[in-house]
C-alpha cells in the first residue's frame, strides 16, 4: 500500500509526496518511471525494486512516517 498525498509524473520520473503519519510534516521522493512501474503496477517486494534505498527511506515510501517519527510511536511498545 502506498501513502501518498499527491503523485506527480514527469517524463521519466516519479515524484511522491507524503505527509508523515505522525509529525504531519510534508516530505517527497523521487523514484524512476521503471521502478514506479515493477512496485506499483507489477507488485514487486519494494526491497527487491530499491536494494539501494535504506529501510527506513522503505518504510517512509510504505507507510509515510519518517524514522524518528516511527520510533517515537513505538518506543513505548518495545520496552
Amino acid at each position: 500500500m502506498l501513502l501518498a498525498t499527491d503523485v506527480e509524473f514527469q517524463d521519466d520520473v516519479v515524484i511522491v509526496h507524503n505527509l508523515c503519519v505522525h509529525c504531519g510534516k510534508a516530505d517527497m521522493y523521487q523514484i524512476t518511471l521503471a521502478e514506479w512501474i515493477a512496485w506499483q503496477v507489477k507488485g514487486q517486494y519494494i526491497q527487491s525494486v530499491f536494494p539501494h534505498k535504506t529501510a527506513d527511506e522503505r518504510e517512509f515510501m510504505l507507510n509515510g512516517t519518517h524514522p524518528k517519527c516511527f520510533e517515537e510511536m513505538f518506543y513505548e511498545q518495545d520496552a
